[in-house]
């Protein structure tokens, strides 16, 4: 299900936004249902995390769960240990082992398994097993209470390790931790067709997966879900070709945003691969998956008649020497004499072709059955979307429910904004891929962009800042949006250059043996610098649409935009981001700036705007 690769993505995404390695574990609670919700305490809020050892899936969850709880041996154990810290939360190498070092003046280990049938082992600091959810025991492996845990560890992935045990492509899948699709897809992807695998060959696919890898710690990622024909899911962190996919199933979804990919997952996947069909539904349901799996075999039928009819043209002869044969009575083929047909072996697969005919009419038959399964999968692929329309989404019952009353957003609230004093508007990225994002998608001739001068700065947009002819105060609200968001701030500075330039002098296209990383531009020509801008932000209410937003900005933005007399003025200190969100919440849901039925989604919201480590005053600035 989860295969290592997105493990290791959501982990990073993960900890882009919380501190795993300084949160604690509030509670650890198993469903009757058969998966693990554990819920931390983060810097930046509240986390829960769904862990299903049984069906490899790890996830963190932003909707509330409300299915029967029961206890197991593991949920017990968690009973007497609540709100314990976290010291280090990993995934071991590139294994399917999540790996939780926990406690102060008693440290155990968690080890979670998300391959095989699935464990959570609970160790003491010296991984003697002190609780596992499964106990067993093989030749390679003893988990059992007072035994010491050791995790089925392959190979490093290092290409003398490789080079060393593999050479044949069964030993890939025997050593390396990468799930197989992954694998099948380099070796496509090289067009290895070999069997044994040579000393280059091993290089290839090293330096690929490495190229895979590094593309995943740089956040280069969409979250994809693959149903092959077998109905089994397959979770990656990359969009692999059209072209190999259709070959063993189809691309069920897509999204580069981890909140996303996770709503999408437990809402419409999940309930699925629980097969919490609801009774009335059941039989349709039934239905349907008979369909599909007879909608599999009929499309490998056809994909293998694609493939082997152009070649039996190069047959003709052999065609009519046993077409004579079987005449003859002589032949050793398979015959089916009710209908004439005689079943020929090409490329291990068995072709059935009407031997009362001449070969060119008989392979005329083969091509009107490949038109046949057409049109078959055509009328089965309808039959099946009609079944499925006429259950819709009631076929499943619902585990995870909106967790909060969602607010109405602009494009533009996906990224950092703001709106100048004469009502321009700024946008920014929140990290490398929506800096990427936002120059290569929003940014044009007519705009103005911004960067600090340090690394680690968003690149901020003052939309038709150029063609409009914008104000230097202007200019300078959207300066300070860069130098605020930018790692000046964590630096703890009290003031930075900012430059800006065209959207022309950006590019993509580095000097010669250099390498540009996700959200990283070239700058070529003139910079112009406004300098010492301060790290300050000033946060108050505005509305958009006639519907109360919180707003941050520049002092002069504000006192143009803002509802409320009362605003917050932020400067770098030692106060989380989470504490400093709601503590500006609170507040202005005390002035009646604010819904309370919308607290948690102007909670969710501000968090990811309000920079890391602040401290904050309220001031009245009119």
């Amino acid at each position: 299900m989860f295969t290592s690769l997105a493990i290791r993505a959501l982990l990073n995404d993960l900890k882009k936004d919380y501190d795993l390695n300084a949160a604690r574990i509030l509670s650890l609670k198993y469903s009757k249902l058969g998966y693990y919700i554990m819920k931390l305490y983060t810097f930046t809020g509240r986390l829960n995390l769904l862990i299903d050892t049984k069906n490899k899936i790890f996830l963190p969850v932003f909707l509330k769960e409300k299915s029967e709880k029961i206890e197991n041996t593991i949920s017990n154990f968690f009973k007497k240990t609540s709100n314990i810290n976290i010291n280090k939360f990993d995934q071991i190498d590139l294994e399917r082992i999540l790996y939780i070092d926990i406690g102060f003046k008693n440290r155990y280990k968690i080890f979670i398994e998300l391959f095989g049938k699935g464990n959570f082992v609970v160790t003491n600091e010296d991984n003697i097993i002190l609780v596992a959810e499964y106990e067993y025991e093989t030749q390679k492996r003893r988990v059992r209470k007072g035994s010491e845990y050791i995790f089925p560890k392959l190979i490093d992935l290092n290409y003398t390790d490789l080079s060393n045990v593999v050479r044949e492509k069964s030993d890939l899948f025997r050593y390396l931790p990468i799930d197989p699709f992954t694998l099948n897809y380099i070796l496509y992807k090289l067009e290895m067709v070999d069997t044994k695998l040579s000393e280059n060959d091993l290089e290839k696919i090293y330096n690929h997966l490495v190229l895979i890898i590094n593309q995943i710690d740089r956040g280069d990622i969409n979250y994809v879900v693959i149903k092959d024909y077998k109905n089994k899911y397959t979770v990656l962190p990359y969009t692999p070709d059209q072209e190999y996919v259709s070959k063993y199933g189809l691309i069920l979804y897509k999204n580069k945003d981890y909140r996303e990919f996770s709503e999408y997952f437990v809402k419409e996947l999940y309930p699925a691969i629980l097969n919490l069909t609801d009774s009335k539904y059941r039989k349709i349901q039934e239905t349907i998956l008979k369909m599909e799996d007879e909608l599999a075999k009929l499309n490998k039928k056809l994909e293998d008649y694609q493939m082997v009819a152009p070649s039996l043209y190069s047959k003709i002869d052999e065609l009519y020497k046993i077409f004579d044969e079987i005449k003859q009575g002589k032949t050793h083929y398979k015959i089916d004499t009710k209908n004439k047909l005689v079943y020929i072996k090409v490329n291990d697969l068995e072709v059935p072709l009407p031997y009362n005919q001449n070969p060119y009419k008989a392979i005329g038959y083969l091509y009107d059955e490949i038109k046949r399964m057409k049109k078959g999968v055509r009328k089965l692929n309808d039959k099946i979307n009609e079944l499925r329309a006429s259950v819709g989404k009631e076929v499943y019952k619902t585990i995870f429910l909106d967790a909060y009353i969602s607010l109405k957003k602009k494009w533009f609230e996906k990224y950092i904004w703001s709106i100048s004093t004469n009502d321009f508007l700024i946008i920014g990225g929140k990290d490398a891929r929506t800096n990427e994002l936002i120059i290569k998608k929003y940014a044009t001739e007519d705009d103005i962009i911004f960067h600090a001068d340090i690394r680690g700065s968003p690149f901020v947009i003052l939309k038709e800042g150029l063609s409009k002819n914008a104000d230097y105060i202007d200019m300078y609200d959207a300066a300070y949006i860069t130098a605020s968001y930018s790692k000046a701030w964590q630096l703890g500075l009290s003031s930075i250059a900012v430059y800006y330039v065209k959207k022309d002098q950006l590019s993509k296209h580095p000097p010669t043996g250099e390498y540009l990383r996700t959200g990283s531009f070239m700058i070529y020509g003139k910079r112009n610098y406004i300098k010492g801008v301060p790290l300050v932000l000033y946060i108050a209410i505005t509305q958009i649409d006639n519907f109360n937003k919180i707003f941050i900005g520049s002092e002069s933005a504000i006192k143009k935009h803002s509802i409320a007399r009362e605003v917050f003025r932020l400067i770098p200190g030692d106060f989380p981001r989470g504490s400093v969100a709601k503590k500006i919440i609170d507040y202005y849901l005390s002035k009646n700036y604010l819904d309370k039925k919308y607290y948690e989604a102007y909670y969710n919201d501000l968090i990811t705007r309000v920079p890391p480590n602040s401290y904050y005053s309220i001031t009245k600035l009119f």
